[in-house]
């Protein structure tokens, strides 16, 4: 069993879904605009986009053009983070307490049933996490309207099948969402 210590960064978990961006591209997310709602065709902004997503995952494209794609941790919003001595992305469905969701989830991980998801290319310099609900400006300067900072996952440049498990243990009483990532063929 893997020893996980100390608290977790949690860089998602308001009225947003967590969004994963390659970090090269990651400025380009502009979170809200203002653009409301449309259901006849008009544009979304980046979190509309996010939010629409009603699968556990799912791809959106963002940036000038949408030229770039960030993976959407889709349905509810939940705080999401990644767990690096797991290979996984957490999502805290219920738990007391981290301590009580991460036992629950080490000790179910090699028994869960992985349902899949997307296939996503991930370039050189790996991943950041963020809350859709923010620009990527609005992390940094003594402007930011977060204190949360991006979460950097360290993957190898790949073609990568995401997918997705549910956890629920009874003691300690927890229940998750995870995501994995698996090497896929090209």
């Amino acid at each position: 069993m893997t020893s996980m210590r100390g608290r977790l960064a949690w860089p998602s978990g308001g009225d947003a879904p967590a969004v994963l961006l390659h970090a090269a591209s990651a400025s380009a997310w502009r979170g809200p605009t203002g653009t409301e709602y449309r259901d006849d065709g008009g544009t979304w902004d980046d979190h509309d986009r996010a939010s629409n997503v009603d699968d556990p995952l799912g791809l959106v494209a963002f940036g000038a053009e949408g030229v770039h794609e960030a993976l959407v941790l889709g349905g509810e919003p939940l705080p999401s983070t990644y767990v690096p001595e797991l290979a996984i992305v957490l999502r805290w469905w219920y738990a007391r307490s981290e301590a009580d969701l991460l036992a629950a989830v080490e000790t179910r991980l090699p028994h869960v049933r992985w349902e899949p998801g997307v296939t996503w290319q991930i370039p050189p310099g790996g991943l950041v996490m963020i809350d859709a609900g923010f620009s990527w400006s609005d992390h940094f300067g003594p402007d930011a309207l977060t204190h949360i900072a991006p979460l950097p996952i360290d993957l190898p440049a790949g073609r990568y099948r995401i997918e997705t498990a549910g956890v629920e243990h009874r003691d300690p009483e927890a229940t998750a969402v995870i995501h994995r990532f698996m090497p896929a063929p090209i």
